[in-house]
């Protein structure tokens, strides 16, 4: 570190480079880490292509050594999906995607057929998808919103609704009951937005 204890960042590209096929370009999809005991890899799902298609492919990017001198190939994958999987999430544009315990968790969006306000998970042992039984109100359809992980909530702010409007409200996904939940707030809240 250089003096005073500040860290320096700096974009580079691996010096291995990139093996295995590379996704069709896309916007809107989301990128979320994996835990360290299932290697270190980044997933990607959904976004929209050129075409305006919304993939529901799974691809990993795994990264080798994550940490410095950051050794090994970085290399992308489609991952396989399990034939017994429930149903195979729907592509999506502008959700959100985080991982508890062995499951990402994907919520909301845009597909084909309008806003989403779903759940859906990928396990990452069993390379299964599923809806898990979700209980309490969702929140209303909707997509580039935000969402956080913070313990085990999952917490959604804003997005564009299916109102037709940008939102400013919060709601909490308990993820070991699978409940959701709009907690009361104080103070002055954010102004509504989408894509933040």
């Amino acid at each position: 570190m250089p003096a005073g204890g500040a860290a320096t960042y700096s974009w580079t590209k691996p010096i291995e480079g990139l093996g295995g096929f590379s996704p069709a370009p896309r916007t809107n999809h989301t990128l979320t880490l994996v835990p360290k005991e299932f290697g270190s890899a980044l997933l990607l799902f959904g976004g929209r292509t050129e075409s305006g298609v919304h993939p529901n492919d799974l691809m990993r990017l795994d990264v080798g050594d994550n940490l410095p001198p950051r050794n090994g190939t970085w290399n992308w994958s489609l991952v396989p999906v399990s034939p017994a999987s429930e149903e195979i999430a729907q592509g999506r544009e502008g959700h959100t995607a985080t991982v508890f315990r062995d499951e990402l968790v994907i919520f909301g969006g845009l597909g084909a057929e309008g806003l989403l306000n779903t759940v859906s998970t990928f396990g990452l042992d069993s390379l299964k998808w599923s809806h898990p039984p979700v209980s309490g109100l969702p929140p209303i359809r909707r997509h580039q919103h935000s969402g956080a992980e913070f313990g085990q909530q999952y917490v959604i702010f804003g997005g564009f609704s299916e109102y037709g409007d940008c939102e400013n409200d919060i709601a909490v996904l308990d993820l070991p009951s699978w409940r959701w939940s709009a907690p009361p707030t104080e103070g002055h809240a954010p102004s509504p937005r989408m894509a933040h």
